[in-house]
């Protein structure tokens, strides 16, 4: 224990002692002036994970770069690229002795005129949808309809109710 301590312990001995029955206060201030002084308990480092670990709700942490079969694919994927970067070149101008710019232009406009037929067609299944919303809308703004919603609405909420307390009763046994 250290000074502090020591000597507070000390004086509330002293006051316990001489403490009449109607007299406890100056014993109470130095019993309090005592645990003012004593030292907080600390867990040992580590403790709270060990505690978890040991009860099984912490896992370590699984480094997924420290394998070597991680580094030897990330080198070999680098090598790959650098000889593909490398090669671009030549096959460059391999694909322009092979191909006529005509060729290559041809392509690229029928693939542009493909795309642009995909896009409209999709464009077109939203227009479709967008016009079935909206009939579906003006049905549904009726007020009949819309009663008859809220009324399935609340059956099947009530329903949901029901089958939670049936499944929490059965749970409980």
């Amino acid at each position: 224990m250290n000074r502090r301590l020591d000597d507070a312990v000390e004086r509330w001995l002293a006051a316990e002692a001489a403490r009449e029955a109607s007299a406890s206060e100056p014993a109470e201030a130095a019993l309090t002036t005592v645990f003012r002084h004593w030292p907080a308990p600390e867990p040992p480092r580590g403790f709270a994970l060990a505690v978890m670990r040991r009860a099984g709700l912490a896992r370590r942490r699984v480094d997924a770069f420290a394998s070597r079969w991680v580094h030897a694919a990330i080198a070999s994927a680098l090598a790959l690229a650098a000889v593909s970067v490398s090669l671009m070149p030549a096959f460059a101008r391999l694909a322009r002795l092979a191909f006529e710019p005509a060729d290559i232009i041809g392509w690229g406009s029928r693939t542009l005129v493909a795309a642009t037929q995909a896009l409209a067609g999709a464009l077109d299944v939203w227009g479709f949808l967008s016009r079935l919303g909206g009939a579906l809308g003006a049905v549904v703004a009726t007020p009949q309809v819309a009663l008859s919603l809220v009324l399935v609405v609340l059956c099947a909420g009530g329903a949901l109710r029901a089958l939670d307390r049936l499944i929490t009763a059965e749970r409980s046994f």
